[in-house]
């Protein structure tokens, strides 16, 4: 084991992908991070429940950026568990005026029934998790009559199943929370076998008019990584747009999040054991480099992600919302997987505990693990250019300008999101290289016409 990788671990909640049937512990609530998006997400929810008949939500983003963390977080605060839900509601900071408060944290209880998508038939899975949910979680010792016949495998017998579950929790004072994690999944299914969507039509349109007529509180919450319509790619523009207007039966929420919350999970993952001061200037530098002013919360943020250099943390955000082709990458898979070139192995495989785990490096991450993928996604060209740079680079046989150049590149395909360009501030930044060094290397680079100065932008491509 290196000396960096003992300083330095991957903390083990984040190790492991976040699933809505998982228990609900302690450990889970002291990591998880309650940013500005998932507040936005549970108000816009709860906007939408009080001020119309609104009853079917979807939540589509990236993967690894934390949905099924909220759909989580969501249960803590509604939970039974007294000691879990007071945690939850410390964690929120949430007081009577939010518009939360007033749907999830008044006297009203609530019912959660789990599924998570796979792919195979929804109307089944969702049939056989409705029966084993009442069997083992009904709220008294008696199970109504109504709720105790097994549910029809079939898009009618799980309405009607559902339909008699709002009712017999309205008796008792309950709402109905149904979440679906890996809805994908289903539709995936529905478009391998040509099968319509017509179980989810019918949910969104019976949750509503049970609010509306008064006859319970249901409330579903789909989990998607893209739009309905992309899941029916290779079924036909017209079928495409059928599963689009489905999908307007559901309020959908996007659910990205920016580059500083990307920084506070990440910190979060990383169990750093102490600061280092000159990479806390670091990060200061370049934050008031980016934005022209200082935001000593910001930079303190991505000073705790060391070793993680603080450009990677801010690129790792565009990175991740990225798809390169069929393979998509999460935040944390690129901080746990073993893959060459990863974080992981980079804490693996550095003897010098101030190594640091710069642009470069995450560079050959994504060529060594992705280029096939990349060239076959909407950067293709882009990527394509570069690494003829970076080639026409290595003959020159030097590994900074080798490295200075990958720095240049990444920037140039992933910043713009953020508003940030590869000039020459930002370059000092990248690597630990003299003024004089970094100005004859970038020089050196122009004549050889690898790379070119942008006077509009004030940087390099």
């Amino acid at each position: 084991m290196t000396d960096l990788f003992s300083s330095i671990n991957i903390n083990s909640s984040f190790q492991r992908s976040a699933r809505i049937d998982n228990k609900i512990s302690k450990e889970f609530l002291d990591n998880f991070v309650f940013h500005d998006t998932s507040k936005k997400v549970l108000n816009q929810i709860s906007s939408s429940l009080l001020n119309s008949n609104q009853s079917g939500f979807t939540l589509t983003g990236p993967y690894g950026t934390g949905k099924s963390s909220l759909a989580l977080f969501l249960k803590a605060l509604i939970s039974k568990e007294n000691s879990i839900k007071k945690h939850a509601e410390k964690i929120a900071n949430l007081n009577n005026k939010h518009l939360f408060s007033k749907v999830f944290l008044n006297k009203k209880k609530w019912f959660t029934l789990n599924v998570i998508g796979s792919r195979a038939d929804a109307a089944e899975s969702i049939a056989e998790q409705i029966d084993e949910t009442i069997h083992h979680n009904w709220i008294s010792k008696g199970i109504p009559p109504s709720l105790k016949t097994k549910t029809k495998r079939t898009v009618a017998g799980v309405i009607k199943s559902l339909n008699n579950l709002i009712k017999e929790l309205n008796k008792k004072d309950y709402g109905l929370i149904f979440i679906v994690d890996e809805m994908g999944k289903f539709l995936d299914y529905s478009s391998g076998v040509g099968s319509d969507l017509n179980l989810f039509q019918e949910i969104a349109e019976n949750f509503s008019n049970a609010r509306l007529n008064k006859e319970g509180e249901p409330i579903f919450i789909g989990i998607l990584h893209q739009p309905f319509e992309e899941y029916a790619s290779n079924l036909g523009r017209s079928v495409q747009e059928d599963w689009q207007k489905i999908q307007g039966r559901f309020e959908d929420i996007p659910f990205s999040i920016n580059s500083e919350e990307t920084a506070h999970l990440i910190e979060k993952a990383i169990k750093q054991k102490k600061i280092n001061n000159d990479f806390n200037k670091l990060a200061n530098n370049i934050i008031k480099t980016i934005n022209g002013k200082v935001n000593k919360s910001y930079a303190n943020t991505l000073a705790k992600c060391n070793p993680i250099h603080p450009l990677v943390t801010l690129l790792l955000n565009p990175i991740s919302r990225q798809r390169f082709g069929q393979n998509e990458r999460s935040i944390f898979s690129f901080l746990n997987s073993g893959e060459p070139y990863g974080f992981l192995y980079f804490l693996q495989n550095q003897t010098n505990k101030n190594e640091i785990y710069t642009l470069d490096k995450l560079f050959d991450y994504l060529q060594v693990n992705l280029e096939p993928s990349i060239l076959v996604s909407n950067i293709a060209q882009a990527w394509s250019e570069a690494s003829v740079s970076i080639r026409r680079a290595e003959s020159l046989d030097d590994q900074d300008v080798i490295k200075i150049t990958k720095c240049i590149s990444l920037i140039d395909l992933f910043g713009k999101n953020i508003s940030l360009f590869p000039s020459k501030e930002v370059l000092f930044n990248c690597l630990e290289l003299s003024q004089n060094k970094l100005n004859k290397i970038l020089k050196d680079l122009e004549n050889k016409k690898i790379i070119v100065f942008r006077k509009f932008k004030n940087a390099y491509a």
